[in-house]
């Protein structure tokens, strides 16, 4: 359950356009998706489907209540097979087929959001039912298209290559110890069923446990076949555990294809080669060829540890420092030497507690995980790791969302005394907070609310701001300049149909209910928007009619006092470039600089990437900081929009470069200074500047940091928590 309600967590917090969102405000040009019940008889319902799943050998549970901004029913979570599906059940066959035809083909967009998933999505629709599940599991996948049919929407299903297309492992043995290889990229043949199959790998993988031998070695490659190889081919490189890549797959470590410093060699019978290595470790690939079978290419690990001989002192030395920082990925081992047994491991950027240190300080003893017995040690190398001296971060005021199995999800407020008090019992009312947490904007819940209302946290006591039977409101933001004023975006809507937001026109209403009005009727609105600090003026971004086409979205201003006006981007320096397009700003808290994510051929290359460009406002000059290919919004996060720290003096932004795992970057407004925080998510800076809390995604905890310092240390928050706003309780 905890794998789903964390993907609806991180769309709160991420669901944000690398490409423009719908701009259409109809959906009267969409057809509806239409399908049956696989037998043809009455259309299917929820019951039946559970039904039809246990019929096919299924091992079907219930786990809970789910809602979907992009669904107009609440949607219940069964496990089928152990794997989370969601379920949503309509009141009849043409209304599930209206919002299945709001999906786009690939699944990362429906209707107007942008949907950020952390795994392969597959939409069914049969009956009355859509049907979504989020994950790879093929045997769900079959199970699903046996009860439902193939999927109308969704990721492509990725088939298995057949055992005889695929090639079979090798084997490493070096004196009495043996590894099993990695298969790297290959073309493989089956000469019998003449079928063939290329696979090109992302890097070389091995095995994460070395062979841990002394120098020389005598290093002897088994084929997979008892056909002798036409050649073979043997690259010996020293490797560092930094120089992974960041995907592990299949509990194998993935190595770039192309590190510097290989030694290369060709293997003829016996396939033995005498090797003199330096301590280290060390990646042995053999790529293998069979004019009959085609080539593989295997990967191996070695270790040699140092030189024994040297006696170590027998004093300890005295330990000051409290935590480790893990600077690459490290091994946990039994005992203060390589060749002692793996028992854990310790991911990049977590932290353990130092309870000692060896004799010769080459390695610190940590306090074990819960999960691994015994005594604990990794490497001191300071390449690997990095002494941290820890000083207790006060969390008071930090409202955070806990995103337990509770369908409200509650939030709550860290008190001055750092215990947790009840905030509020659903976070789904939550849009916008006023800067002294004492009141709040609601909008859009439960399903089919279009209003907003202002909530009391503590009373629960709420006054309608809104009345609009044919607009729909929402994304509220409290406009800290004009407390008085709450700024949104409204769509229209056929009260016929079923409401839902889309994109729309900045609105205004007053705290009291009262001064409704829609600012500028002419342009539709295509991402977020930002408020100026002195309260005069709106930025945004607006698509023409031809932006569902070209995606091109232009930057504007309102201003109060004169109305709507296009951003002239380029009196600030920056050109026209191919494909330019604009996406959410931000001000600064002093008003001088305005930040806009952008997108285009922005470095001259032909390739589209995203960046941030600061426009100075009043020096009249534009610096593009970060230009990236981010990667795509169906697996990974759009960019979002850039956060100022309360000073002006930080800036942080979530990304996903193509490639690369998604990060949060924390930098100087000038690009400087810049720190990257890997699989960092929802960066919330404390009021006085000095920290950012965020959570991690590999192992949902919650992390703070001190500023400048950059020193990681993980929180007493429960884990899978989401950091929403860091208030001042002094106000």
């Amino acid at each position: 359950m905890k794998y789903m309600l964390y993907t609806a967590l991180l769309a709160f917090f991420f669901l944000s356009a690398c490409q423009p969102a719908n701009l259409s405000t109809s959906e009267s040009d969409q057809e509806p998706v239409t399908t049956s019940a696989p037998d043809g008889d009455e259309p299917l319902d929820a019951q039946g489907f559970t039904d039809a799943l246990v019929s096919a050998g299924a091992t079907v549970g219930g786990d809970g209540e789910i809602e979907q901004p992009f669904f107009a029913v609440p949607g219940q979570v069964i496990t089928v097979n152990g794997e989370p599906v969601q379920v949503f059940e309509y009141s009849d066959s043409a209304q599930a087929g209206a919002e299945a035809a709001l999906v786009a083909p690939d699944g990362g967009s429906i209707g107007t959001t942008m949907a950020s998933w952390i795994g392969p999505p597959h939409f069914y629709h049969s009956g009355r039912l859509i049907v979504l599940y989020v994950g790879e599991d093929q045997s769900v996948i079959e199970l699903l298209d046996t009860v439902l049919g193939p999927q109308f929407a969704g990721a492509e299903i990725f088939q298995e290559p057949s055992l005889s297309t695929e090639p079979p492992v090798a084997i490493l043995q070096i004196g009495e110890h043996e590894q099993v290889s990695g298969i790297g990229s290959y073309c493989w043949n089956d000469p019998v069923a003449g079928v063939g199959i290329c696979n090109d790998k992302i890097g070389i993988p091995t095995s994460p446990d070395p062979i841990v031998v002394e120098s020389p070695i005598i290093a002897r490659f088994i084929n997979p076949l008892s056909t002798p190889p036409d050649s073979s081919t043997l690259s010996v490189t020293p490797v560092e555990l930094q120089d992974r890549m960041s995907a592990e797959i299949d509990d194998k470590y993935w190595w770039p294809p192309n590190l510097a410093d290989q030694s290369t060699s060709q293997l003829a019978p016996p396939y033995e080669k005498e090797l003199s290595l330096e301590p280290g470790l060390y990646l042995l690939n053999v790529f293998v060829q069979w004019q009959e079978f085609g080539d593989a290419s295997y990967g191996f690990l070695v270790e040699v540890p140092p030189a024994q001989g040297a006696e170590l002192p027998e004093e300890e030395p005295e330990v000051s420092v409290v935590a480790i920082l893990a600077e690459a990925g490290l091994n946990l081992r039994s005992e203060p030497d390589l060749s002692s047994e793996v028992i854990g491991y310790l991911p990049r950027n977590d932290l353990v507690d130092v309870i000692g240190q060896s004799p010769d300080s080459g390695w610190w003893q940590v306090l074990c995980p819960e999960e691994v017995s015994g005594t604990c040690w990794i490497s001191a190398d300071p390449a690997l790791s990095e002494p941290v001296n820890l000083t207790e971060v006060s969390l008071a005021g930090l409202i955070y969302i806990e995103n337990d199995q509770q369908p409200e999800r509650p939030m709550w407020l860290v008190g001055a005394d750092q215990t947790p008090a009840l905030f509020m019992e659903n976070s789904n009312l939550f849009a916008s907070l006023s800067s002294d947490g004492k009141q709040m904007i609601g909008c859009c819940y439960p399903r089919g609310e279009t209003n907003l209302y202002l909530i009391d946290p503590e009373t629960g006591d709420s006054l309608q701001l809104t009345d609009t039977p044919d607009r729909y409101n929402h994304n509220p933001q409290w406009w800290q300049a004009n407390p008085e004023t709450i700024v949104f975006v409204s769509n229209v809507f056929n009260p016929n149909d079923q409401p839902r937001p889309g994109p729309g026109n900045i609105t205004v209403v007053s705290t009291s209910g009262t001064g409704y009005q829609v600012l500028d009727s002419e342009h539709v609105v295509g991402t977020s928007f930002s408020l100026s600090p002195d309260g005069k003026t709106i930025a945004y971004t607006h698509g023409d009619e031809n932006a569902e086409e070209d995606g091109i979205l232009t930057p504007w201003l309102y201003q109060l006092e004169t109305g709507p006006a296009p951003f002239n981007y380029t009196e600030f320096g920056l050109d026209d470039l191919p494909n330019l397009s604009f996406g959410n700003p931000a001000w600064s808290p002093d008003g001088r600089y305005l930040a806009w994510v952008i997108g285009g051929e922005l470095t001259g290359d032909g390739e589209w990437k995203n960046g941030i460009a600061i426009f100075d406002l009043e020096g009249k000059s534009v610096d593009i900081l970060n230009p990236h290919v981010p990667a795509s919004c169906l697996f990974a996060w759009c960019p979002s929009t850039p956060v100022w720290s309360p000073d002006g003096q930080w800036l942080t932004w979530q990304i996903a470069p193509d490639g690369e795992a998604p990060s949060f970057l924390a930098m100087r407004p000038d690009g400087t200074d810049q720190q990257l925080f890997e699989y960092g998510a929802g960066p919330t800076w404390s009021p006085d500047s000095r920290h950012i809390v965020f959570g991690n995604i590999l192992d949902f905890s919650v992390l703070v940091m001190e500023v400048g310092q950059w020193q990681l240390q993980r929180t007493e928050l429960p884990s899978n928590s989401g950091p929403l706003i860091w208030i001042s309780l002094d106000e």
